[in-house]
């Protein structure tokens, strides 16, 4: 009876001590500016079992005289300088997860902790940022090396190991991407995740991404991540049947290929130029305009372009809104953006349709019957 229960007792630690190196498992990426040789044993004259260029992920089994233990991708196991290999360094701490009330909704990012501050960048849910402090109902956040202001409410708080950088999942067939356990198709699959949710790039290899999403962290294949946040495709409601709308994007198309085009932080020709965009470059539509369309680029900044140097896709040719009063009374037509009873061209009825100019979040510059001018930006669907 002792020898049975000494043989299960051992097979017990066995199997826990195969499962606590591989939840411990460790992996590290070649360095240097060449191959790295793979060793048979932890020397510089060890036999030579191959060599490896940098970038590539091997899986630390341990360390010895100043080698690394290593299994390679290939399933080779040797010795690797430790000089040549680094293990990416790892945070963990506040990470706010942006959660508006609507999926459909975006939050600003303010460049200091009001509501009249400049915007930006406009996020979706499920984009993760850093939490640096929290004050007066603002969290002080860094996203994709840019630093502002979210407001607190619309932030779910969680803590998990974080980086600066945010990626989005992208997949051919908007099928959802593997999270593994190490970097390759043979290791577990630790959770799947949707194509177009984000994650924090901890690591970058030539083929693999060491990534952190809430409540795991894994490796995904770099070729479904885009270094980038993409807004996501909305679902609008039209009639009695949900269609999926396609996304909406703009190519900057300057009169001559040398030119650039301005990305202003308002749509004016005096406004700040937050970048120059050489003809080709995507960026995302927020809002149209027959003047200037509200844009965000590929590090989710927002901003405005000229509509004339932009060639629009998947949008209407003429942005229409539809005036609405809660009382189904008229709208004002202003010929300034701000209320004045000396500043009023016109009033609208409820339900007429106008075509937007330039969009805005609070004004909007429309034409209504030959009449150009201004409308809360409230009144219009």
């Amino acid at each position: 009876m002792m020898k049975k229960i000494a043989r299960l007792m051992m097979v017990l630690l066995v199997m826990s001590a195969v499962l606590m190196t591989a939840a411990l498992a460790e992996f590290g990426l070649v360095t240097g500016s060449g191959y790295t040789n793979l060793r048979q044993s932890p020397s510089g004259s060890g036999g030579w079992l191959g060599s490896y260029v940098p970038g590539t992920w091997m899986e630390i089994i341990g360390e010895q005289n100043g080698f690394y233990q290593v299994k390679t991708p290939d399933g080779k196991q040797g010795y690797m300088s430790t000089s040549f290999v680094r293990i990416p360094h790892k945070s963990w701490g506040a990470v706010g997860i942006v959660n508006n009330p609507k999926a459909t909704s975006y939050l600003n990012l303010r460049q200091s902790p009001s509501y009249t501050a400049t915007v930006l960048g406009q996020y979706y849910n499920g984009v993760p940022c850093r939490l640096i402090s929290r004050s007066n109902g603002w969290y002080n956040v860094e996203l994709n090396g840019q630093w502002g202001y979210f407001r607190e409410e619309y932030i779910r708080e969680t803590n998990m190991t974080f980086s600066g950088e945010v990626a989005t999942v992208q997949t051919a067939d908007k099928k959802p991407l593997n999270l593994r356990q190490g970097p390759g198709y043979s290791y577990n699959v630790v959770k799947k995740l949707q194509h177009g949710s984000y994650v924090m790039v901890l690591a970058r290899g030539n083929d693999w991404c060491q990534v952190s999403v809430e409540g795991a962290e894994g490796f995904v294949d770099a070729s479904f991540l885009k270094d980038e946040i993409i807004p996501p495709v909305i679902h609008q409601q039209q009639g009695t049947s949900a269609t999926q709308s396609t996304e909406a994007y703009a190519l900057v198309n300057n009169p001559k290929p040398t030119q650039v085009l301005n990305f202003r932080q308002s749509a004016s020709t005096t406004s700040r130029v937050l970048g120059q965009y050489m003809n080709g470059a995507k960026l995302w539509v927020l809002a149209q305009g027959t003047e200037w369309c509200q844009v965000v680029n590929q590090s989710g900044v927002a901003g405005y372009m000229m509509t004339e140097y932009l060639s629009l896709n998947n949008l209407p040719s003429i942005p229409y809104k539809t005036v609405m009063h809660p009382d189904r009374t008229f709208v004002y037509l202003r010929s300034e953006p701000m209320k004045n009873p000396a500043n009023i061209q016109a009033t609208v009825p409820h339900g007429d349709r106008v075509v937007v100019l330039v969009p805005g979040d609070i004004w909007t510059k429309v034409l209504w019957n030959g009449h150009a001018g201004y409308m809360m930006s409230a009144f219009l669907k």
